[in-house]
């Protein structure tokens, strides 16, 4: 049985469909669209993506807050993550949080326990992993300041020596792409 909450809320507005909270609620996405019929340009289908990503944001918001001023939510974040001791200052939880490389639709899904989060050394090998999974979280209308400091460029990562500061921001390493001559 699913947990309540606004992800479960979305799936349940389709009630020909078995909603199923063990499985990643991307792939839940994918096969609900199957069973619609919906294709990826039906307007039906765009807006129920929509609705889906807010959902998910605000699962998010739910589980750990949605302010990225709050100290509270950052320690949310670093007790799931396994980051301990757990920092009580906002800069140092916010450091240890943006270095520590996880999927967010995990990360959402695993809220208490909920579901085995993976933490990947690298950003590259974070988004190996969203790319082979499909586990995109897309950004929405919903999204908090907090769950937006936390996306990442999944196509484009930086390079493995790179380090986010408290804000977030890419320090030390070098920048990925195109050499300037």
């Amino acid at each position: 049985m699913a947990r309540p909450g606004p992800l479960k809320s979305f799936f349940e507005r389709y009630p020909s469909f078995d909603y199923n909270a063990f499985e990643p609620s991307t792939s839940e996405f994918r096969r609900l669209a199957k069973l619609m019929g919906w294709r990826r340009d039906d307007p039906e289908q765009k807006a129920a993506y929509e609705a889906f990503t807010d959902a998910l944001a605000n699962q998010f918001n739910s589980n750990y807050g949605s302010d990225a001023e709050n100290l509270e939510s950052w320690q949310k974040l670093c007790d799931n993550l396994g980051i301990y001791p757990i920092p009580d200052d906002l800069i140092e939880a916010r450091k240890a949080v943006f270095n520590t490389h996880v999927n967010l639709v995990d990360l959402t899904e695993g809220f208490d326990g909920a579901k085995e989060i993976d933490v990947f050394p690298i950003e590259e090998a974070l988004s190996g992993y969203t790319k082979m999974t499909g586990k995109y979280f897309s950004s929405s209308r919903t999204a908090g300041t907090l769950l937006k400091a936390l996306l990442r460029n999944i196509h484009d990562p930086p390079s493995a020596s790179s380090r986010r500061n408290e804000f977030g921001r890419i320090v030390g390493g070098k920048k990925k792409g195109r050499r300037r001559k």
